[in-house]
């Protein structure tokens, strides 16, 4: 990476790391930024949490600006604390604008995370202030990511807020097309797509894929299950009981097995493992019969499910192995798994289907090939680390001079 990279101030939820799909999304875009020119401002309470893990969360290394909001232990009181942290907003705007160096850019990403709304809004009241340019960049639209547990005013934030900052922002990037369509419509804003990118050297030195036994068929998730996922995974969960094959779905998560038990997702053909370093995840990748991305179908999480890419399908991509793909049929993974080939799109609710779907798949050997051809393609065309790593500094760079 260059050594003349403008300073950069990153206002985010989750910091650069490996633990967290947008974390891991900036690490990668990031990663090799002169240290003394990047300063991340961010929840002390998720920085506490990456270190509590055994290698620190892959954190970045970078300055770190730990701002802190009220988070109570007990969930009744953590919508209270959500509206509190709001008073704390003047304060955060104030030491972002205290990072705003000469020559500064000033990158905001609306993603998730305790103090996300909070921190936004102090990264729009910043620019306004200082007017150092401003980049957007939106992995889960803002809006439709809100939780019930964010609370009224989160919600009143991002209606208040959320058009501003794009409007304010002399460049938006978004992970998806219909992301940038939603922007375009609400708000009459042009955004770019940037999808999440991935370094295909890493898969290509990893073994080649051993043929499996073909009387064994394991299925593979990476990552945490919640709302926007669980009942999709719950699916395939039953239906790889169902099988009358040896099947298995093993997911690999830092939960536990007691709490997706609690989420229906539990059987005798459901293995739990630990996440691992992501040095060890294109071997583990590569190994797997078959990748499962999936979302919800439950009515409530369809705003998020519309417009989301799961940041973990660019390494099932690059790992050249065929991938399932068990969501409503208007999801943006969907859409593009149908339109480029490289995913069996398995987009009815229940079991039964994706049993149906799971037994086909693995009985097909020229239809596994066929789709781990599609995802190799599909990541060496659009998810190349090099280019879009190439495509964001400069955009950096162009908004800081």
């Amino acid at each position: 990476m260059p050594g003349d990279e403008p300073p950069l101030v990153l206002v985010s939820g989750y910091p650069p790391c490996t633990a967290f799909g947008g974390g891991i999304v900036l690490r990668r875009l990031l990663e090799g930024y002169p240290r003394d020119r990047l300063t991340v401002v961010t929840s002390q309470h998720v920085a506490d949490a990456l270190a509590g893990r055994p290698d620190g969360g892959g954190l970045l290394p970078s300055r770190h600006v730990l701002l802190t909001g009220w988070h109570p232990r007990w969930p009744g009181l953590r919508r209270l604390a959500r509206s509190a942290n709001v008073l704390r907003i003047p304060r955060m705007a104030g030491r972002i604008r205290r990072e705003l160096r000469p020559g500064s850019a000033l990158l905001a990403v609306p993603w998730g995370g305790e103090l996300g709304s909070e921190l936004f809004t102090a990264a729009y009241l910043a620019h306004r202030t200082t007017r150092r340019p401003l980049i957007v960049y939106e992995m889960d639209e803002w809006r439709a990511s809100l939780g019930t547990a964010s609370g009224r005013v989160a919600s009143a934030l991002e209606r208040m807020v959320h058009g501003r900052l794009l409007r304010a922002a002399a460049t938006v990037w978004t992970m998806t097309e219909p992301m940038a369509r939603e922007f375009a419509s609400r708000f009459g804003v042009e955004a770019r797509v940037l999808p999440h990118c991935v370094d295909l050297a890493r898969y290509a030195a990893a073994a080649e894929r051993v043929p499996r036994d073909a009387g064994h068929f394991q299925v593979v998730f990476i990552g945490s299950v919640y709302a926007a996922q669980a009942d999709a995974i719950r699916s395939v969960a039953v239906a790889v009981g169902q099988l009358p094959i040896d099947a298995g779905l093993t997911l690999y998560t830092d939960q536990s097995a007691e709490e997706l038990a609690g989420l229906g997702i539990s059987g005798p053909r459901v293995t739990i493992r630990p996440t691992v370093p992501s040095s060890q995840l294109p071997a583990l990748l590569r190994a797997a019969d078959a990748l499962l991305v999936a979302l919800s179908f439950e009515p409530a999480q369809q705003a998020v499910v519309r417009t989301s890419f799961p940041t973990k399908t660019i390494d099932y991509l690059a790992a050249g192995v065929p991938i399932v793909v068990h969501a409503p049929p208007q999801a943006a993974v969907c859409v593009r798994a149908r339109a480029e080939g490289w995913g069996l799109v398995l987009d009815v609710p229940g079991p039964q289907g994706v049993a149906e779907g799971l037994q086909r798949l693995a009985g097909d050997v020229a239809l596994q090939q066929d789709l781990a051809r599609a995802a190799l393609d599909t990541a060496a065309r659009q998810h190349s680390l090099e280019d879009r790593r190439a495509e964001f500094l400069a955009c950096i760079r162009g908004a800081a001079s």
